[in-house]
């Protein structure tokens, strides 16, 4: 779900789009693929994954390089409780978390 996303906003926004995924061929072809440290300097991340696990864990390796000001916004599926605690701990470094899922 997240190449076709990263393809779309590419082509229509006109900015530069990272896309990271752990099995590259996924976004081969799509946009530059980058490192999960590549795309946690971005400005701006969107996190397009599978469920509660994996926003975890990616959730978790971003706040290791958050900063003032980043937006990570989370288009995947996970419990309330999950955002609130990403939410709570990007605030705590100055940084901003939505809650987006795409349903």
């Amino acid at each position: 779900m997240g190449a076709p996303m990263c393809r779309n906003l590419a082509r229509k926004s006109g900015a530069h789009v990272l896309a990271f995924d752990k099995e590259p061929r996924e976004v081969e072809g799509v946009l530059r693929a980058a490192s999960l440290q590549d795309a946690a300097r971005a400005e701006i991340v969107f996190l397009s994954l599978p469920g509660e696990p994996e926003v975890r864990a990616i959730g978790t390796a971003l706040l290791e390089h958050a900063r003032p000001g980043q937006v990570v916004v989370d288009c995947s599926t996970s419990p309330v409780s999950l955002a609130r605690e990403l939410y709570r701990a990007f605030g705590e470094k100055g940084a901003h978390f939505a809650d987006a899922p795409v349903a």
